[in-house]
C-alpha cells in the first residue's frame, strides 16, 4: 500500500514573488527520509485567483452592498476606504490581468515605469479585494485583522464572521481539496504574525470536516507562542499538536508515530494535549547543518510567482551568530541556536538548487550571514556560476568593508544591514559593538563597489533623546542618494530580550501585561531618560512623512523594498541607475512664476479620482495616474479645485474663484489667496493638471 503524504501549507498571505523558505526545506529533509510530501503555498494560489477580473468584480459588488446592510454598519473608516478607491475599481478590475502579465514578462518587468504600474494595480487589487471584509485589510504580503490574537479571541474570529477573509474560500475550496489528498497529516507552517488568523482558520476547518485527520501548527511565529500554548488548552481546538522549534526531525517524528500508533508526543519539539492539558517536558532538538540535504523545491509551482524568473529562498545559517543586540527577542530565543552549514555546503545546495532549476537569484534568509559563507558563496559564483546574484542581511562588522568589491564580483547585489541607530551611545546600549564611523567606512565601500544598501533603522530605545533620534533620522535624509531604501520604525519592549530581562539597566519601568494570554502585544513601560512614547510616537510620524518624501517611489515594490523584485532590477540595473530612475521622477516639473493669466488650465485625461467632489464627506480624495501607476492623496479642497481645472479657466481665474467662494475678510483672504496657489502649483508638480500653453 502506498505511504499516505505528508501536507505541508504555507497560509496566506504568503509573498508572491517567491515561496517562503520553511517548507522546502522541510520537504528536502522529509523526502530524504523516505516520505512523501506535497507542499502547497496556499498564500500564491489564492493570491492569483482573488485578483482576477471576477473576483474583483464580486468584491466591489460586496463593497456597495455593504453600505445598505442594517447588520453591518457603515461606519467613517469604512466609508473613508469605500470612497478612496471605489472611483478607481472599473480600471484596477480591467488592467489586474494585465499587470500581473507584466510581473512574468521577461522584457516588461525590466521597464520601470511599466513595472510602477503594475506594483500599483496589484497593490490597489488587493485593497479592492478585501475591502467588503472591512475592518480587514490585505496587501500582496500583509493581513490585518482587528481581532484580539489570543486562542479564545481567535475562537470568534476564525467562525465565520463577515470580516474573515479567507474562511469561505477555506471551507468550500481548500478544505475539500486537501482532504481528497488523503494525507497522513497536514503541517501548516506559521512564518510572520499576519498569517495567524489564516492558520488558525484553516486548521479549525479541516478539524471540522476531518476529526481524525492529524493537524500540526508550527513555524517561527508558533515557536514565540510557548507561554500561551503550554498553559491554554484551548489551542486545542485548533489543532492535534504544535511544532516549536525546528520542524524536520519533529515532523518526521510525528509521521512515524501517527504511521504506526504510538503516541505523537513522543518526538521532539512537539506539544500535544495529554489527559485534557497541553503536555510538558518538550524535548529540543536541534538539527545538526551539515546533515541538512538542500531545499526541494518541487511541487511548487515556480511559474506562477510573480516574476519573470524564480527567486528562491536558502539559508546558510540558523540563529544569529552575533545574539546580544538588547531589542531583540529572536535571537536569544532558546529555539534558535546559531549553527552554520559546514564548508562548501552552501556552495554546494547552490549548484543542486541552479542545476535542477535553473534558478540564478537567490536571498539569504539567514538572521545575519558570516562575512566566511559570504566569501564562499562569491568563490562559488566566480569560478562556476557568473550569472548567479544573491542577497543578505549582514551585520556592519569592522573587516566587511575591504571584501565588499570581492562580494560584488561574486554575485552579491544588495545586502541588508542593522544600522539601528546612529547615535554612538545608542548603539553601545544596545551592545551592537559597532561604531558610526565604521558603519560609514562600509557604506562608502558599498558605494564605491556598485552594491547596494538597505538599511534598517528605528527611534525610541530606552533613554534616546529628541537630538539622538534625530541623528538617525538624518542619517537616512543625508544618504539618500547612496541608499537604495530603508525601514524606519519603532522601539518595541519584547519578552526574552536584554532590556526585558534587565529594565534597570536600560532605567525603565516594565508594566504588566494587561493579558498574558495575548500573542505578541509588546509591553509598556515608564523610562527615567530621554523621550516620552508620546514624544516617540509624534517624532516617529513627522520623520516618516519627511522620509517618505524623500525617498518616493523608491519603495513602490510588490512586496517590500528588500526582496525579490529589488533583487531582479539590481541583476539588470546598478544602484546609481535605480536611485537615478526615482529621483527623476521626484523632481517633477518646475512651474514658470508667476502663473500665466492666458493659460487654460485643464486636469490630465489620464488622472482618475477615487470619487467625485462631495462636501459631505470630509475623507480624503485619491488621484490614480493611469499612465504612470502612481497614487496621490488629495484633501476635499485639492480635489475641488481639480474639478475647477475643466480646460476652460485659466490658473488666475481658478484661484479667484476659489478664494472669492470662501467669502472671508480681507485678511483671511490674503491667507486662501496663499493656499490656493500652493494648491495648484502642487497639483502641476505631481502632475495632476496641466497647462496647454506648456503642451
Amino acid at each position: 500500500m502506498e505511504k499516505k503524504p505528508i501536507v505541508l501549507v504555507s497560509p496566506p498571505p504568503s509573498d508572491p514573488t517567491q515561496p517562503y523558505s520553511s517548507l522546502p526545506m522541510l520537504t528536502g529533509f522529509l523526502r530524504e527520509k523516505g516520505c512523501r510530501v506535497v507542499q502547497i503555498d496556499l498564500g500564491m494560489k489564492l493570491f492569483d485567483e482573488w485578483t482576477t477580473l471576477g473576483r474583483l468584480e464580486r468584491a466591489k459588488r460586496d463593497a456597495i452592498t455593504r453600505i445598505g446592510r442594517a447588520d453591518i454598519e457603515p461606519d467613517d473608516d469604512y466609508l473613508e476606504r469605500f470612497y478612496g478607491i471605489i472611483g478607481l475599481s472599473d480600471f484596477i478590475v480591467g488592467h489586474v490581468e494585465e499587470a500581473k502579465a507584466i510581473m512574468r514578462d521577461s522584457n516588461r518587468f525590466y521597464d520601470l515605469r511599466e513595472y510602477e504600474w503594475a506594483s500599483t494595480i496589484l497593490q490597489l487589487a488587493c485593497e479592492l479585494v478585501s475591502l467588503p471584509n472591512h475592518p480587514t485589510v490585505l496587501t500582496p504580503y500583509d493581513y490585518s485583522a482587528k481581532v484580539p490574537l489570543t486562542f479564545k479571541g481567535l475562537l470568534e474570529a476564525t467562525s465565520g464572521r463577515y470580516d474573515n477573509l479567507f474562511f469561505n474560500a477555506f471551507e468550500r475550496e481548500v478544505v475539500p481539496s486537501l482532504i481528497a489528498i488523503n494525507p497522513l497529516l497536514v503541517g501548516i507552517s506559521v512564518t510572520y504574525d499576519c498569517q495567524i488568523v489564516p492558520a488558525f482558520t484553516l486548521s479549525r476547518l479541516l478539524k471540522k470536516a476531518a476529526p481524525n485527520l492529524h493537524v500540526t501548527i508550527g513555524g517561527a511565529t508558533i515557536s514565540l507562542l510557548e507561554p500561551q500554548i503550554t498553559r491554554d488548552a484551548v489551542c486545542f481546538e485548533y489543532a492535534d499538536s504544535y511544532v516549536l522549534g525546528e520542524g524536520e526531525t519533529a515532523l518526521l517524528s510525528l509521521a512515524n508515530n501517527i504511521s504506526s500508533g504510538q503516541d505523537p508526543s513522543s518526538g521532539p519539539n512537539i506539544i500535544t494535549k495529554t489527559h485534557g492539558v497541553p503536555g510538558a517536558g518538550l524535548k529540543w532538538k536541534f538539527e545538526q547543518m551539515d546533515e541538512l540535504p538542500p531545499p526541494d523545491f518541487d511541487g511548487l509551482e515556480l511559474k506562477s510567482y510573480l516574476t519573470p524568473e524564480p527567486v528562491l529562498l536558502v539559508a546558510s545559517t540558523r540563529g544569529c551568530y552575533h545574539s546580544k543586540c538588547a531589542f531583540c527577542n529572536v535571537s536569544m530565543n532558546k529555539k534558535r541556536r546559531y549553527r552554520s552549514n559546514a564548508r562548501g555546503q552552501t556552495a554546494s545546495q547552490l549548484r543542486v538548487i541552479n542545476q535542477k532549476h535553473g534558478a540564478r537569484r537567490f536571498f539569504f534568509c539567514d538572521d545575519a550571514i558570516p562575512l566566511a559563507n559570504m566569501l564562499e558563496i562569491s568563490d562559488f559564483v566566480m569560478k562556476e556560476a557568473q550569472s548567479i546574484t544573491w542577497s543578505g542581511e549582514a551585520r556592519l562588522e569592522s573587516d566587511i568593508a575591504e571584501h565588499i568589491p570581492t562580494l560584488k564580483s561574486g554575485g552579491c547585489r544588495q545586502l541588508t544591514f542593522g544600522l539601528e541607530s546612529a547615535s554612538q551611545r545608542i548603539l553601545d546600549l544596545m551592545d551592537k559593538r559597532n561604531t558610526v564611523e565604521n558603519d560609514l567606512r562600509i557604506l562608502k565601500a558599498c558605494i564605491d563597489s556598485g552594491l547596494a544598501v538597505n538599511m534598517q533603522t528605528f527611534i525610541g530605545f530606552p533613554s534616546e533623546t529628541h537630538d539622538e533620534a534625530m541623528k538617525t533620522i538624518d542619517f537616512l535624509v543625508n544618504n539618500k542618494d547612496d541608499l537604495i531604501s530603508f525601514g524606519f520604525g519603532t522601539f518595541d519592549l519584547c519578552q526574552d530580550t536584554p532590556v526585558y530581562d534587565h529594565p534597570e539597566r536600560y532605567g525603565i519601568t516594565v508594566h504588566p501585561s494587561p493579558d498574558e494570554n495575548l500573542f505578541f502585544e509588546p509591553f509598556e513601560f515608564e523610562q527615567s531618560s530621554g523621550m516620552t512614547r508620546e514624544e516617540v510616537e509624534s517624532l516617529y510620524m513627522k520623520a516618516s512623512n519627511r522620509l517618505g518624501k524623500v525617498y518616493r517611489g523608491r519603495t513602490n515594490y510588490l512586496c517590500r523594498a528588500a526582496g525579490a523584485h529589488v533583487l531582479l532590477h539590481l541583476s539588470r540595473y546598478s544602484p546609481e541607475e535605480l536611485n537615478g530612475f526615482w529621483k527623476k521622477k521626484l523632481e517633477g516639473r518646475v512651474l514658470r512664476s508667476p502663473l500665466p493669466d492666458d493659460a487654460v488650465v485643464r486636469t490630465r485625461p489620464d488622472i482618475l479620482t477615487s470619487h467625485p467632489f462631495d462636501a459631505r464627506h470630509s475623507f480624503d480624495h485619491r488621484a490614480l495616474d493611469t499612465e504612470t501607476g502612481e497614487v496621490l492623496d488629495l484633501s476635499p479642497e485639492e480635489q475641488k479645485m481639480m474639478e475647477m481645472c475643466d480646460g476652460r479657466r485659466s490658473a488666475k481665474e481658478i484661484i479667484d474663484e476659489w478664494v472669492r467662494e470662501r467669502g472671508q475678510v480681507a485678511q483671511e483672504r490674503t491667507l486662501d489667496l496663499a493656499k490656493a496657489v500652493i494648491m495648484i502649483n502642487k497639483l502641476y508638480i505631481n502632475g495632476l493638471i496641466g497647462f496647454d500653453w506648456l503642451e
